[in-house]
């Protein structure tokens, strides 16, 4: 996988732009061999509009710096991952209401208030807080899927 230097520039170094940055993580998805990428073809065959929007190249491109190898990896890892925790499911979308990949235990667990936004702090900061005592009695699997 160290063979893909020419497309691990950074973007803010070079002054791509996102379309580029975009077509680097294409590239660098084609180079990795389709038994290591096989939970992504399929959700790409699937559920195309679903792998943009939980997928979004532009999002792993800036957690991985602008690194369109590792992004490539990373998104092909969100893709198996997600298919190992939802199984059958894994290609519906993560709602809570409709179909979705999560289990009726899971969204119950949600809308029981398991998460909610607090105020941001000083810093203008997120802050989350869970009530783990709403899960702690779920089947591990289902407490994975609350938390994916």
């Amino acid at each position: 996988m160290d063979t893909v230097c020419s497309i691990q520039a950074h973007n803010r170094e070079y002054g791509e732009t996102e379309e580029t940055s975009r077509a680097n993580v294409e590239e660098a998805l084609e180079l990795i061999p389709p038994i290591e990428k096989a939970a992504y073809l399929e959700a790409m065959q699937v559920a195309p509009r679903l792998v943009e929007t939980e997928t979004n190249p532009l999002v792993f491109l800036r957690y991985e710096n602008f690194n369109c190898w590792n992004t490539a990896c990373r998104i092909v890892s969100y893709w198996e991952e997600r298919k190992r925790v939802f199984g059958e499911k894994a290609f519906l979308p993560l709602a809570l209401v409709g179909e979705s990949a999560l289990s009726e235990e899971a969204v119950r667990a949600i809308h029981a208030g398991f998460a909610f936004g607090l105020p941001n702090d000083s810093e203008g900061r997120s802050v989350l807080y869970y009530d783990i005592s709403i899960i702690k009695d779920l089947p591990t699997q289902v407490r994975i899927q609350i938390l994916f």
